[in-house]
């Protein structure tokens, strides 16, 4: 259950084994909705988010292949310096210290082959993964 609902983490999450999104703007009932559902072995996504992630996954060009590489926590930390943030931004989203942004930057580059942070935006801006500023970006999204 979220607050938000950052496409690219909907999509993350699920793509990292989550079986649904419900977000905390809907009625009690959706959550146990959700839950049956997810219990029956169904996928449950809030309404307005399925269509959204069609819209995403028709951009991406397998992310997961190309990310897989990375931790849980790297991915998150690639999602918040795809968006342009500054170490000790990503350090205060992720409640960490800034060197171990620092030292999560670092592996990324070198797993991934990057020889710099805007090589970094530019991966990601070819996986579909940063908004083309028409629309602003939802804040994070958990999944339930």
């Amino acid at each position: 259950m979220t607050a938000h609902a950052d496409i690219n983490n909907v999509v993350d999450a699920l793509d990292a084994g989550a079986s649904g999104f419900v977000l905390k703007t809907e009625r009690p009932e959706a959550l146990l909705d959700a839950l049956l559902r997810v219990h029956a072995g169904e996928r449950y996504l809030s309404p307005g988010i399925g269509d959204r992630i069609q819209v995403v996954l028709g951009r991406r060009t397998q992310p997961t292949d190309v990310l897989g590489v990375l931790s849980p926590r790297e991915r998150e930390v690639f999602r918040l310096a795809a968006r342009c943030m500054k170490a000790k931004e990503i350090a205060a989203e992720l409640c960490i210290a800034r060197k171990t942004v620092d030292t999560h930057l670092y592996r990324i580059t070198h797993k991934l082959a990057l020889r710099s942070l805007a090589e970094l935006v530019r991966l990601a801006a070819n996986l579909g993964m940063v908004d083309d500023g028409r629309t602003p970006s939802p804040e994070p999204a958990s999944e339930v």
